[in-house]
């Protein structure tokens, strides 16, 4: 019964009443509006960091930094001139802005800077004025100030103020255009020709100080700001004398197209620009045979200046009625055969070469006799073969064959049948001569030689310090027994066995020559080379790029032995290297292998992995930074790629290997995926969570402040309930407290 009696009371201790209850609305209704001032503060302070509106530019053109000008400017060729840049009615006041601004004429970009530390008044126009001396090298190295015409001017501003681009001028540049009058001689120059400028005027007069400018374009042709270029002003009789090759700039490389440009200082002249190709020259340097016949091979070889063989160069042969050409090898060299005797014109040519000089080439008809002796080394006691051929190859019968034999004595003559061949076997040992006669031929003279032959077996593979073992017989086959060997530089020498082997030790890799003699045989020497052992260590046999591999090669004693390395590269090209340690560029599968004189070479497999990549991201303050880094380094100007399923956007990495994006403006309802993908680099992908609320940079101080604020609403609503029961009950209150703390334990 006790037990009841304390709980009711402790019911109407925590009941307010009606004065207690409009306190605690108001407490509620303070704790509401502190919110929304801390949310305020935050959006406030969020929206400090966007872009000021400028309302628009104005551009306009003058030769003063005073006079503000017009949309158009006329401008004396080589004067200079003013940009003026209206920001025309900012928003808010703002100091401090860095604002970044691009000139573009006609496509080229002339400037690109900032203008730092701008203090902008609401509504009031703002004046930025940039001189043309400020330009980039284009403006001045290109002369564009001297090029006659109208030019439209582009002005583009961004940085700290919303991006403009609403506004363009027109520069006219005024001058005695087409006047100034460049004739260049020869028309056609080859490098080491000595070319004269001649500049005039209108009136052909000879003018004095006119620059004349050389620009060496380079492979692809078209003028930027890193060609190498040299100039020089027209004497008193208006000219310049040059030979390219002599100068410095150009002497490594005189080839290819140049701009020349042409302008006079004292402003009076527009710029006047040409083009010039210095060109290759090509020479027919031989023509093989000098005096060739219808249906020979006639070899034709084209150099350049340097007297080295072109590839691809076109020779042109053409006579009367005959038009073709054929195209050289690496070599230089075209191969062809003429079916017509006569006198043919040979011109060789190829893109971005002087023409060669014309050639006469003379074919002339066929009146020899063809004969072919056949086998080539001939043996004793063995049939040969002679055919004669007439001048298309065919068989010529009733041709004469002579045979003089070693001792002087003639065979009978034989004459040759429909088959155009005959047979003959020789019994002594010699030279013969062979003469070949026929109605309407030339009179043909050959020699063979006949001889008893020996037949050698050589290992295909010969190593020092191992026994080698080689076998000599008759032409037949038949094994030589107490035929003499020798080798060359050496104390070896011996004779075969009656299985006509001959064992022998060599100690040293290199090339030596074997003599072979014997009573009744020719003797015969004979090359062979024997081979070393080399053998490639690489320490380690797998490495990540970026690392370096330790290369050894050692002989097959183990002993270590320079050698030369051949590195083959995942791509299948070769390289050479020198040292004994290799650091590849890209990764994949790389063939070592090691190369010596009078060695066999050895070849080992090296695996180059890809670097590893670290790749992090966080948010701060609306904008993504991310981290590329290898190895704990940063990795500069690497590409990242940044999306979303409703954008995507590339950014690259400074030198610290940092790269970030605002994500103001951008519409970020999914997380960002960013990804990496660089050649010689792991491939990387992670995912950045975006909060979804739109406060997300400034939740932490709200929850905590709110969690705060709650705090003390508890506290004090727990404080004016107990004030309340100290009141009513007095002492007992006290000993019902503690057992009313009991029950909320319970």
């Amino acid at each position: 019964m006790g037990q009841k009696i304390y709980e009711i009371d402790l019911l109407q201790r925590i009941k307010p009443d009606e004065r207690g209850h409009s306190i605690l609305l108001s407490k509620i209704s303070a704790i509401i509006v502190v919110v929304l001032l801390f949310g305020a503060l935050f959006f406030t302070v969020g929206m400090a960091s966007a872009k000021t509106d400028v309302g628009g530019i104005d551009v306009t053109l003058s030769t003063s930094p005073t006079d503000r000008g017009d949309d158009k400017l006329n401008l004396d060729v080589g004067d200079d001139f003013y940009t003026h840049i209206k920001l025309k009615d900012p928003e808010e006041n703002k100091t401090n802005l860095d604002i970044h601004i691009e000139i573009i004429i006609d496509g080229v970009k002339v400037y690109d800077d900032d203008e730092k530390d701008i203090d902008l008044v609401e509504g009031e126009p703002y004046y930025i004025v940039i001189s043309s001396g400020k330009f980039e090298n284009v403006w001045d190295e290109n002369l564009m100030n001297y090029r006659c015409g109208r030019e439209n001017i582009e002005v583009r501003i961004s940085g700290d103020v919303n991006r403009e681009s609403d506004d363009n001028a027109e520069l006219d540049i005024d001058g005695m255009d087409g006047r100034l009058r460049v004739d260049i001689n020869p028309d056609n120059p080859s490098a080491d020709s000595r070319i004269t400028v001649t500049v005039t005027d209108e009136d052909r007069d000879k003018v004095r100080g006119a620059t004349v400018k050389f620009t060496h374009l380079g492979d692809n042709e078209k003028w930027d700001d890193s060609d190498d270029y040299w100039d020089d002003d027209t004497d008193s009789d208006g000219e310049i004398k040059v030979r390219l090759s002599d100068e410095r700039v150009f002497r490594s490389d005189p080839y290819g197209r140049y701009q020349i440009d042409v302008w006079e200082n004292r402003g009076d002249y527009c710029k006047r620009t040409r083009t010039m190709d210095i060109k290759h020259s090509l020479h027919i340097k031989e023509i093989l045979p000098s005096k060739p016949v219808v249906g020979e091979r006639i070899r034709v070889k084209v150099v350049d200046e340097n007297d080295v063989g072109v590839l691809g160069a076109m020779i042109t042969l053409s006579s009367a009625g005959f038009h073709e050409t054929y195209t050289t090898d690496s070599g230089g060299y075209a191969s062809f055969t003429l079916n017509n005797d006569g006198s043919y014109v040979l011109i060789a040519s190829k893109s971005k070469y002087i023409d060669s000089q014309s050639e006469t080439l003379v074919v002339f008809a066929r009146k020899s006799i063809g004969v072919n002796i056949n086998p080539e080394e001939q043996e004793l006691n063995k049939a040969i073969d002679i055919t004669l051929m007439d001048e298309e190859g065919k068989a010529l019968a009733n041709a004469r064959v002579i045979i003089t034999k070693p001792d002087g004595t003639n065979e009978p003559v034989m004459t040759v049948p429909s088959s155009g061949r005959v047979s003959y076997i020789p019994r002594l040992v010699g030279t013969y001569t062979v003469t070949s006669e026929a109605e309407g031929y030339k009179t043909t003279t050959d020699n063979f030689r006949v001889q008893r032959a020996f037949s050698i077996i050589v290992p295909d593979v010969l190593e020092v310090n191992k026994n080698i073992t080689i076998i000599i017989s008759d032409s037949f086959g038949n094994p030589l027994e107490d035929t003499m060997v020798s080798i060359e530089s050496t104390n070896i020498s011996g004779k075969t066995d009656s299985l006509g082997r001959f064992t022998f030790m060599l100690s040293e890799p290199k090339e030596y020559t074997l003599t072979i003699s014997k009573e009744g045989y020719a003797t015969l020497n004979r090359k062979i080379s024997t081979l070393g052992k080399l053998k490639i260590i690489l320490e380690p046999e797998e490495i990540e790029l970026g690392d370096s591999v330790s290369i050894r090669v050692v002989d097959g004693q183990g002993n270590s032995i320079p050698a030369s390395i051949e590195i083959t590269k995942p791509d299948g090209t070769n390289e050479l290297i020198t040292g004994d340690s290799y650091t590849p560029k890209v990764s994949g599968n790389y063939g070592i292998t090691a190369i010596r004189k009078d060695y066999k070479s050895d070849t080992e497999n090296l695996v180059v992995r890809p670097a590893p990549l670290t790749l992090e991201s966080r948010i701060r303050d609306n904008t993504l930074i991310i981290g590329v880094s290898s190895r704990g380094e940063g990795i500069s100007n690497i590409n990242v790629q940044v999306e979303t399923p409703s954008w995507k956007k590339d950014i690259v990495t400074d030198d610290t290997g940092r790269a970030t994006l605002s994500l103001t403006n951008l519409e970020l309802s999914s997380d960002i995926t960013i990804s990496v993908d660089k050649e010689g680099y792991e491939k990387k992908e992670i995912i950045q969570e975006i909060p979804r609320f739109n406060l997300a940079n400034y939740s932490i101080p709200l929850i905590f402040g709110t969690i705060i604020v709650i705090a003390i609403a508890i506290i004090l609503i727990a404080s004016s309930g107990l004030g309340k029961g100290k009141k009513k009950k007095g002492k007992n209150s006290l000993t019902k407290g503690k057992k009313t703390t009991s029950l909320n334990k319970v």
